[in-house]
C-alpha cells in the first residue's frame, strides 16, 4: 500500500544492546542502540540487495527521496557468514531455497551494495556526521552542535510564544513543576513527587518528550501540551514538517523540498541546516530518538 515511486530505497541499520558499554538505557523512547549501514536504492524491478555484517540484528525501513521513513519494518533478521536472505513471498519456509519468480532481479544482476560487511564492529561508528559518513547519531556530538550553532539563540528556555510551556502536577501532594522548550545542552533536572527525570539534555527532553510510561507509573500528569516534535521511527513528526528537510538521494538539492510552503529557518529570518544537517536529523528520528549512541560507549573489550 505504498505509492509507487515513493519509495527511493531501504535504510538498513544494524542493531545492538546496551551490554556494549552504556550505563543506563539509550533514550527516553527505551529503544535499542542502532547503527546506520546505509541505503540501498530500489532497482526499477523494485528489488535490491545489501552486503551486510554476518551475525547481528538487521533493521529495516523503505525511505523516500527525502530521506524519511516511509514504511517502518518492525521484524529484525540476521544472517551467518556468507549466508544470504532472500524474500521470495511472507511465509515462505526459511530451511528450503528461496525460489524468486521470475528470474534474477535486477539489484543482485547489478551487484549488492556494499555496507560495511568487512568493517569491525569497534569501527561501525561516525567520525562525521555527513550524509555518506554517517553512523550513529550521538545526541552530544551531532546533533546538540547544530542547536547550539542555529536555534539556541530563540529557543533558549524563556517562556514565550517561541518556548513553549507545560506543567507536570502530582494530584496528590499539588506538587508541580514546568518545563519550557530549550534546545541548549544544559542537564534537564525534572523531579515531581515519585517522578525524576536526570541524565538528559534539556535539548533532548524538549524535542522527544518524557515517557508516558514513566508518568503513569509516578502518578502525574501533565498540564499543557507536552508536544513531542521528534517521534521515533515515525513516518510524520512536528518538527520535520516545521524544518522541511530537503532532497537527500540520489542528490541533496537544497532547492527541492518535503512539504510545500516555506522553512522554518525562512519564515524566523535565520540561516538554514545544511543537508547534511537535515539528514543527521532525520536519521536520528529513525533511529528511534536516541540520547546515546556507539560513539558514546567503549568498544576496546568488544570483538569485532
Amino acid at each position: 500500500q505504498v505509492e509507487p515511486g515513493k519509495v527511493y530505497g531501504v535504510r538498513v541499520m544494524e542493531g545492538y544492546s546496551s551490554e556494549e558499554g552504556f550505563p543506563m538505557d539509550f533514550g527516553t523512547t527505551m529503544f535499542e542502540g542502532h547503527t546506520l549501514l546505509g541505503v540501498a536504492p530500489l532497482a526499477s524491478d523494485n528489488s535490491w540487495a545489501a552486503l551486510v555484517p554476518a551475525n547481528v540484528p538487521v533493521h529495516l525501513q523503505l525511505i523516500d527521496r527525502f530521506g524519511l521513513t516511509v514504511v517502518n519494518e518492525p521484524v529484525w533478521q540476521s544472517a551467518k557468514p556468507g549466508e544470504s536472505r532472500m524474500c521470495g513471498g511472507c511465509h515462505e519456509d526459511r530451511a528450503e531455497a528461496t525460489v524468486v519468480q521470475p528470474g534474477p532481479v535486477q539489484a543482485l544482476i547489478a551487484g549488492p551494495v556494499p555496507m560495511l560487511q568487512d568493517t569491525p564492529r569497534v569501527a561501525r561508528k561516525s567520525d562525521v556526521f555527513t550524509r555518506d559518513a554517517l553512523r550513529g547519531v550521538p545526541w552530544d556530538q551531532a546533533l546538540q552542535p547544530i542547536f547550539d550553532a542555529k536555534c539556541v539563540s530563540c529557543h533558549d528556555g524563556t517562556a514565550n510564544g517561541m518556548n513553549p510551556s507545560y506543567t507536570i502536577s502530582d494530584p496528590e501532594t499539588g506538587a508541580s513543576a514546568t518545563w519550557t522548550f530549550d534546545l541548549s545542552d544544559g542537564p534537564a533536572q525534572l523531579a515531581v513527587g515519585d517522578f525524576l527525570v536526570d541524565g538528559y539534555s534539556k535539548s533532548y527532553i524538549s524535542l522527544v518528550g518524557l515517557d508516558a510510561e514513566d508518568l503513569d507509573k509516578a502518578n502525574v500528569v501533565v498540564v499543557g501540551d507536552m508536544v513531542r516534535y521528534l517521534l521515533p521511527m515515525a513516518t510524520e513528526m512536528p518538527l520535520l514538517s516545521l524544518l522541511n528537510p530537503p532532497q537527500q538521494f540520489p542528490t541533496q538539492d537544497p532547492g527541492v523540498r518535503a512539504y510545500a510552503g516555506q522553512t522554518h529557518a525562512q519564515v524566523a529570518g535565520f540561516t538554514d541546516l545544511t543537508p547534511d544537517e537535515y539528514y543527521t536529523l532525520v536519521t536520528s528520528a529513525a533511529m528511534g530518538a536516541l540520547f546515546y549512541s556507539r560513539e558514546n560507549a567503549p568498544l576496546a573489550t568488544y570483538a569485532p
